[in-house]
Formats: structure tokens, C-alpha cells, sequence
């Protein structure tokens, strides 16, 4: 069985590094990529959105050297599970889990974003809560963090 997920596009978040109970680092993103076609009553192309985790030394650097609207590229795999929400339900996920990933920009271009979206703060804070709000319940996989540990 092969599940090799390749996919290219723009970070919707400024990725945050955070740690499980054990102290693995990891991150989890929102990549943004857009499809190679349009439709015949749209004038636009349309994107799809993919929830992607980074654990361990992997997740660091990444956090390092990227910010929103960082061009890159994954290689991981796809993977389901579930989990409780806070109100006792349960949920089911798709998360895609990267094992790598290419930088699509070169630093200066990472660098003048980051000045620009710290003079731009307060006014996309609604849609970065937004995101936020989407994905915070959502607990790490801690079995799939034990692997980069």
C-alpha cells in the first residue's frame, strides 16, 4: 500500500511551535493551494484547504522559516482518526502528516512578509481567529509524535 500525499500552496496562518506532554514539537498548519483549472461559471480558480502537522526537528525549522503566505511544498501522508470534543462527541479528522518539505520563496521574500503582516496585525486578527477557533480543540497525535521523540 502506497499513501504519498504531495501538495503545493500558501500557508492561510503564521505557523506557532508547540510541544506535547512529552515535549515533541509540533505545528499544525492550514495549507492553502489552488487547483490548476476553473470552472466554466467562475472567473477565478478555486483552492482547496488541507490541515497539515509538522512534528518534531522538522516543525522547528519550519516554524523558523516561514510565516503567512509562505509558498511551500509537503510530502507526507494522509491520515484519519478521531477524538472527543469538548462536549463529549465524537469527531473525525483528516490531517495530512509531512515528513518533508521545500521552500518555494527565498528568505527575502519570507523576511519583507514578516514586516509587512507585523505593521498589518490588528487587521487580520479576524481571520486568523477564525482558524484558530477551527483547529485549537483539535488535540496533537500524540501516538504519531512518539515517532519523532
Amino acid at each position: 500500500m502506497l499513501n504519498v500525499h504531495c501538495i503545493e500552496g500558501r500557508l492561510a496562518e503564521t505557523p506557532q511551535l508547540k510541544t506535547t506532554d512529552k515535549g515533541t514539537y509540533y505545528t499544525r498548519v492550514l495549507l492553502v493551494s489552488k487547483r490548476n483549472y476553473k470552472t466554466k461559471k467562475e472567473s477565478d480558480y478555486q483552492s482547496d484547504s488541507f490541515l497539515c502537522v509538522l512534528y518534531g526537528a522538522i516543525a522547528r525549522s519550519f516554524v523558523e522559516m516561514t510565516c503567512r503566505g509562505s509558498h511551500v511544498s509537503f510530502v507526507g501522508r494522509v491520515q484519519t482518526r478521531s477524538y472527543q470534543n469538548q462536549s463529549g462527541e465524537r469527531c473525525f479528522i483528516s490531517e495530512d502528516i509531512v515528513q518533508s518539505y521545500n521552500l518555494l520563496e527565498n528568505k527575502e521574500i519570507t523576511d519583507n512578509r514578516r514586516k509587512r503582516l507585523a505593521q498589518e496585525k490588528p487587521a487580520e486578527e479576524n481571520e486568523i481567529n477564525e482558524y484558530r477557533q477551527a483547529v485549537e480543540h483539535i488535540p496533537a497525535f500524540y501516538d504519531e509524535a512518539a515517532w519523532y521523540e
